[in-house]
């Protein structure tokens, strides 16, 4: 369900209004093929667009799998969770810690990993896969 339908609760109304007989004056059978040749332009344009957008957001994204006894490394953020080590400038603090040792996999991107460390913080083990 697209997101106007699921927030308006009807279809969103494109610019397709067609005559649903053919018209004997020439001024509004042009007009009417203006419109469609407009609304054909409109989605040409919007979908260069959406596959531009894609591209860029994919570029630097690889996929990542990992499989049970791979060690990876654990990202914390410094300013959200300090139990690890506490430092007086949060900023300089390290970004990622030890490899750990990925136990079992909970899905394709979540991971149980094992540490003694992993006691201090509550973690959702959280892998993403780009």
């Amino acid at each position: 369900m697209p997101p106007f339908e699921a927030l308006h609760g009807y279809p969103l109304a494109l610019l397709t209004f067609l005559p649903t007989t053919e018209t004997s004056e020439a001024v509004v059978s042009e007009f009417f093929q203006k419109r469609q040749h407009i609304s054909q332009l409109l989605i040409e344009n919007l979908q260069a667009a959406q596959m531009r957008k894609k591209h860029q957001a994919n570029k630097k994204r690889t996929k990542r799998a990992f499989e049970v006894g791979d060690g990876v490394f654990l990202e914390l953020q410094p300013y959200r969770q300090t139990s690890l080590a506490v430092r007086k400038s949060l900023k300089l603090s390290a970004k990622y810690y030890e490899p750990f040792q990925i136990v079992s996999k909970i899905s394709q991107v979540a991971y149980k990993l094992e540490s003694c460390l992993l006691t201090l913080i509550h973690i959702p083990y959280f892998m993403p896969p780009y």
